[in-house]
C-alpha cells in the first residue's frame, strides 16, 4: 500500500470513528431534524428550535441542524444568535451555499439596524430647539453616528462578500440576486445602478421560473385528465396542482416587489439629477447633463409602473406614482391624467390620498388655465 493510500484509509477510519453513531442515533437524529423541517415550515420556531437542540445533542457535529437552527434563529430576529450558529457551521462545512446566505441576510439585517440607529441619532440632533442647541446635540452624539455608520458599512461588506460566495458556489438560487440588490440599495445613491442590474437579473429569473411552473402544471393537469388514472394518484396530483398555483402567485407577488423596487430606484436617481441641476454655480453643460439623466431615469421609472399597472392593475398607488414621475418630467397634462384615473378607478381608495390627488390635480389644472 502506497503513503497516499495508508493517508487515505487512516482519514476515513478518523471520520468514520467521529461519526461514533449507531444506527439508532441516527435514526432518531433524522426524526428530530425532520420534525423540525416540519415545525419550520409552518413558522412553528421555537418549536423547531427545540427539536434542533435534540438533535444536536445526538450530533453534535451535524451540519444541517446547525444551518437550519441558524435560519430558524433569522427568522426569529435573533441574529446574533443565527450568526454564531452559522459560524459553528462553517467550522463543519464552509462550502455550502445556504450558509453563506444565510450569513449574507444576517450581515444584511444588522446593517438596517444600524440604518435605523443612524436615522434615530439624526432626530435626536435635529430636536433642538435653535442652532446652538443643535450643535450642542451633534457634539454630544457625533461618536456614536460614526460608530453606527462604520458598523452599517462592515455588515453591508461581510454580507456582500457571503452573498457573492454562495452565488459562485450556486447560483441557480434566485433571491441571492434580490438580497444583492437590495444590498447595494442600503449602500446609498452611487450603488443604485448596481442594484438595478441585479433586480433585473432576479425579475428575469422568476420569469424563468414561472413558466417552468406553467408548464408543468400544465403537463399535470393533462395527466390528471388520462383514462383509468388511479384515485390515490388524482389526490397526489391535486395536492400538487395546488401547491403549484400557490407557488406561481407567490412567484407574481415577489416579481411585482421587485419591478416596484426598481421603477423606485429610477425615480430617486430622476429626483437627484433634477436637484443636481438646480444647485447653485453648475455650468450649463452640466445642468443640461442632470436634466438628461433626469427625462432618461424618469422614463424608465415609468415604463415599470406600467408594468405593474399591467400585471396587477388593482395597485392604486402605481397611478399616483405615474402622476408624480410625469410631472418630473414637465409632462402636466399627462400627469392630470394619471390622477384623474387614480380618482376615477378607486373610489374606495385611502381617503386622504384622495384628497391630495384631488388638490393636485385642481392645481394642475388652475395652472393650466392661466
Amino acid at each position: 500500500m502506497s503513503k497516499v493510500d495508508l493517508l487515505l484509509w487512516i482519514m476515513i477510519i478518523v471520520f468514520l470513528s467521529g461519526c461514533g453513531l449507531s444506527q439508532t442515533d441516527i435514526k432518531q437524529r433524522e426524526e428530530y431534524l425532520y420534525r423540525a423541517e416540519a415545525y419550520y415550515t409552518s413558522k412553528k420556531y421555537m418549536n423547531a428550535l427545540q427539536q434542533l437542540e435534540y438533535a444536536l445533542k445526538i450530533d453534535p457535529e451535524c451540519k444541517r441542524a446547525y444551518l437550519s437552527r441558524g435560519w430558524t434563529y433569522y427568522y426569529l430576529g435573533k441574529y446574533d444568535s443565527a450568526e454564531e450558529t452559522f459560524q459553528k457551521a462553517s467550522i463543519l462545512d464552509d462550502s455550502d451555499p445556504w450558509l453563506h446566505y444565510g450569513m449574507g441576510a444576517v450581515y444584511y439585517k444588522k446593517s438596517l439596524d444600524s440604518i435605523q440607529n443612524i436615522a434615530e441619532t439624526i432626530n435626536k440632533i435635529e430636536s433642538g430647539k435653535s442652532i446652538q442647541e443643535k450643535e450642542s446635540l451633534e457634539k454630544k452624539w457625533i461618536s456614536t453616528l460614526d460608530r453606527y455608520a462604520k458598523e452599517k458599512e462592515l455588515f453591508l461588506r461581510k454580507s456582500l462578500d457571503h452573498l457573492q460566495k454562495a452565488l459562485e458556489i450556486s447560483p441557480d438560487i434566485i433571491d441571492l440576486h434580490k438580497l444583492i440588490g437590495l444590498n447595494y440599495i442600503a449602500r446609498g445613491r452611487n450603488s443604485y445602478l448596481k442594484a438595478i442590474e441585479c433586480l433585473d437579473r432576479y425579475l428575469s429569473l422568476l420569469d424563468t421560473e414561472h413558466q417552468s411552473m406553467d408548464e408543468l402544471k400544465k403537463n399535470k393537469e393533462t395527466e390528471r385528465l388520462k383514462i383509468g388514472i388511479k384515485q390515490t394518484e388524482k389526490e397526489r396530483l391535486d395536492l400538487l396542482l395546488e401547491n403549484l398555483e400557490k407557488n406561481k402567485n407567490e412567484n407574481r407577488q415577489q416579481y411585482q416587489s421587485a419591478l416596484s423596487t426598481v421603477a423606485e430606484c429610477f425615480y430617486l436617481l430622476s429626483l437627484w439629477e433634477k436637484e443636481e441641476s438646480l444647485r447653485t454655480g453648475v455650468s450649463p453643460e452640466a445642468i443640461q447633463k442632470h436634466q438628461k439623466n433626469m427625462q432618461f431615469y424618469a422614463e424608465k421609472a415609468s415604463v415599470r409602473l406600467k408594468m405593474i399597472i399591467q400585471i396587477a392593475p388593482e395597485m392604486a398607488d402605481h397611478y399616483r406614482n405615474l402622476a408624480g414621475i410625469s410631472f418630473l418630467q414637465g409632462k402636466t397634462e399627462e400627469a392630470s391624467k394619471y390622477l384623474q384615473e387614480y380618482l376615477d378607478q378607486y373610489p374606495l381608495a385611502d381617503p386622504k390620498k384622495r384628497a391630495q390627488a384631488k388638490v393636485q390635480l385642481e392645481y394642475w389644472q388652475k395652472e393650466k388655465q392661466e
